[in-house]
């Protein structure tokens, strides 16, 4: 078995990285396409009638929508900090 050269590894490692960042830009799109109609189902949720919905669905839309934002801001500021830090 041969081994790698460090340039064959960090060739590898790019490729991976070139990947990862292209599935993360497709996350973020789906992820923010679900918010917002996430947060258009919450912002008519006064208007449903609490016999066609599911008990507590309106406070656990919110609360994923809280996680989803919370996340986003935690994500951001992590990069900011990497990106000071280079």
């Amino acid at each position: 078995m041969s081994k790698l050269t460090q340039t064959q590894i960090d060739e590898a490692l790019i490729l991976v990285m070139q990947k990862d960042a292209a599935r993360i830009a497709e996350l973020e799109a789906q992820r923010d396409t679900l918010l917002t109609i996430c947060e258009e189902l919450a912002e008519s949720a006064d208007y449903w009638s609490e016999y066609d919905v599911p008990l507590g669905i309106v406070e656990r839309l919110n609360a994923a929508i809280a996680r989803v934002k919370n996340h986003c801001e935690e994500s951001l500021d992590m990069v900011a900090r990497v990106k000071e830090s280079q």
